[in-house]
């Protein structure tokens, strides 16, 4: 019956998911991680494996991933259906693994169910899940729960066969995607509930346990940040006071798209000097309030502190602290924390319902896994077209020069011109200072023959960005015009 009941979760995902297999690339960095990159799209090859390991140009150190990338070039070439099927199957494995880690680590098999279709079926999974680039993200959650699994089975029978399958699928979850570095504390969560095997005398021994998982995360934090030095924001442009009253505010941000999924966004900017000191205030109120409860409650319902507590960890590599570009928050970084959540608030429901009957029950977790599903197809047809993708990002967040200027970019390659330049113009019109959308009108103007302004826009690209090796390369050859 559980097998079957697994099985049914990862049929129920990937029956959601479906209709991705229909989709195109992004011009938002499925170039740079797969169309463009001729790393990848020379497939498996011994070179590949080199620089998939020493790659310095990358945003991040993800080897596990660009080799993931590579094989489905090896296998489909630049089809995009092979690549979305791909992240697919692994998300709906992921749905299945944290079903089978639940149930074995609970007994409760229904809540198990529940708990995985809500985290497999949230609109938030579609940005991990339907993007091309984000391989990492797909990757890194299935290698994450196999290693839950794998420190269950160690828990249960400890050998060093178990503990080392349990460390090499984490290290395999870091190859994939660094924001997993949180999982050493995870692991302690899990001590505490569902395991039962953290207490005052044995938190030391329990930690001292952890302490090669957290060798792991700290060699792949460390490099993380040597290949992000680049790309970071300076503490000028968000000081550190700012970056500390923010991050209580991203937390309830990723909440509120947690509960009320119907607005969500391709990118979300960094609000910066203009965050209300009121809204971070009371963020922090309500965050220590929801803490204080679960402690509080912890005797009671261990879940609940487990659960929020795997929120709060899961989500600190991408809270701000460390902050990369102008973003604020991704729905695609709720992929582990929601976890967290999904079981918190099951087994939450199932203890105040504790007086209904099963059927009332089960009735109510159906229409939310319905619900849900009805949600992500939703979010998925937006998906399904670049520009209607981009249309609906301007919708929710109009002022969004990045998504604005990408917009552009696929009018241009569309032949759509005349729009193309509307929205170029507005770009800057918001965001004179944005290298990357002057290099793109320069080169939009040089198709159309206007030299001189194609050659000012190269310009002010390397003016505001001295680095910008694409306005460079344009305006070079434009010069070189007769």
């Amino acid at each position: 019956m559980p097998a079957a009941i697994g099985l049914g979760v990862a049929a129920a995902t990937l029956l959601a998911f479906w209709p991705m297999l229909g989709h195109g690339f992004l011009e938002l960095d499925d170039p740079a991680h797969i169309l463009a990159n001729p790393w990848v799209r020379s497939g498996l090859t011994w070179r590949g494996l080199r620089w998939a390991l020493t790659a310095a140009d990358s945003d991040l150190w993800q080897p596990l991933t660009w080799l993931s990338n590579m094989a489905d070039c090896q296998l489909y070439g630049v089809e995009p259906w092979g690549h979305h099927l791909t992240s697919l199957l692994l998300h709906g494995a992921s749905a299945a693994l944290l079903f089978a880690f639940l149930y074995l680590a609970t007994g409760a098999a229904w809540k198990a169910a529940l708990a995985s279709c809500l985290f497999a079926l949230h609109p938030m999974r579609v940005e991990s899940v339907a993007w091309a680039a984000e391989r990492k993200d797909v990757l890194s959650v299935f290698f994450w729960l196999l290693t839950c699994l794998a420190y269950w089975r160690y828990v249960q029978r400890p050998s060093r066969r178990s503990y080392g399958a349990a460390l090499l699928y984490y290290a395999l979850a870091l190859m994939s995607k660094p924001m997993v570095v949180t999982l050493p504390l995870v692991l302690l969560l899990l001590d505490y509930w569902p395991l039962g095997r953290l207490s005052r005398s044995t938190a030391g021994a329990r930690a001292l346990e952890k302490l090669p998982f957290a060798c792991l995360a700290a060699a792949v934090s460390l490099l993380t940040l040597r290949v992000m030095s680049v790309q970071m924001a300076s503490s000028a442009q968000y000081p550190w006071p700012l970056r500390f009253a923010s991050a209580p505010t991203f937390y309830l941000d990723y909440l509120a798209n947690t509960f009320w999924p119907r607005l969500l966004s391709l990118y979300y900017y960094h609000p910066g000097a203009a965050l209300s000191p009121w809204k971070a205030a009371a963020s922090v109120v309500a965050l220590a309030a929801a803490t204080l409860l679960a402690w509080r409650g912890r005797r009671a319902h261990p879940y609940a502190l487990t659960g929020w507590l795997w929120f709060l960890v899961a989500l600190v590599p991408v809270i701000g602290l460390v902050q990369m570009s102008q973003r604020a928050i991704a729905n695609r970084f709720s992929y582990i924390p929601h976890v967290g959540l999904a079981v918190a608030l099951v087994w939450g429901a199932d203890a105040l319902l504790r007086g209904w009957r099963t059927p009332p029950k089960a009735l109510l977790g159906a229409l939310a896994v319905l619900g849900l599903a009805g949600l992500t197809r939703r979010e998925l047809g937006y998906w399904k077209d670049p520009r209607a993708l981009y249309e609906r990002t301007l919708a929710v967040a109009p002022a969004n020069e990045l998504v604005r200027n990408i917009l552009a970019v696929h009018l241009t390659r569309r032949g759509l011109r005349d729009e193309a330049a509307r929205q170029f113009e507005e770009t800057l019109r918001v965001a004179p200072w944005y290298a990357d959308a002057h290099n793109n009108f320069g080169l939009f103007l040089a198709q159309e023959g206007q030299r001189a302004r194609a050659e000012s826009h190269f310009r002010e690209a390397l003016r505001l960005n001295p680095r910008h090796a694409q306005a460079g390369a344009h305006l070079a050859a434009l010069l070189k015009l007769p």
